[in-house]
């Protein structure tokens, strides 16, 4: 088994973090092909880990894209566009088919964060000033009725409505939310309730 591959990442000169992850060997860092520019300043190459074999180069290289996070998802600082793990630059750039975004989903379907990650994720979001992409968005009307037509007649599951109720238990409603809860409920929503499956009338006549 030959172990002459790396794990490498590229420095940003203003703060001293990564903005890029990579697998390789020889003078992969230096030379190769990336989606991101190599940086001039040579010292801002940095060998993460070493002397190891593709498989555990591979695994690594995962790991750290994980740690740090990619911008382009909302999760980090980084810029690669993969989750890493990949051989060969023939997936630099490489964009997955909605299939395979599926299986990947799956994969990932019930599985929880730990506090550690977490607490590190958010750490790094702070110190790199990182907003979610929908923070400060607002919805149009059109927007918003759209929402509440797919949530119309969605049922939820015990657990969701467990963990609500766990969420607002203990919390102390003011004055404003009390006078708001107090409101007759409107026609329209009276309608809902008794029909939740029934489509507006702007909807059927389209």
């Amino acid at each position: 088994m030959s172990f002459k591959y790396y794990v490498y990442a590229y420095i940003r000169k203003s703060n001293g973090l990564p903005y890029y992850i990579g697998k390789g060997c020889n003078k992969r860092a230096i030379y190769g092909k990336h989606c991101v520019s190599i940086p001039r300043d040579k010292s801002k190459i940095v060998i993460l880990e070493s002397k190891l074999s593709e498989i555990g180069a591979l695994a690594l290289e995962r790991r750290y894209i994980e740690w740090y996070g990619r911008k382009d998802i909302g999760t980090g600082i980084l810029h690669n566009k993969t989750e890493g793990g990949e051989t060969g630059p023939r997936n630099i750039g490489r964009k997955h088919s909605d299939a395979t975004k599926e299986k990947m989903r799956l994969s990932k379907e019930g599985k929880k964060r730990s506090e550690e990650t977490k607490a590190k994720i958010s750490k790094t979001r702070k110190e790199q000033q990182i907003k979610p992409h929908n923070k400060g968005v607002s919805l149009t009307d059109e927007q918003k009725q759209h929402l509440r037509l797919l949530a119309t007649g969605r049922k939820q599951s015990a657990e969701t409505i467990a963990k609500r109720v766990a969420k607002t238990k203990g919390q102390v409603r003011s004055e404003e939310q009390k006078q708001k809860l107090r409101k007759p409920m409107s026609e329209e929503n009276k309608a809902k309730r008794r029909h939740p499956h029934k489509k507006p009338d702007h909807i059927l006549s389209t």
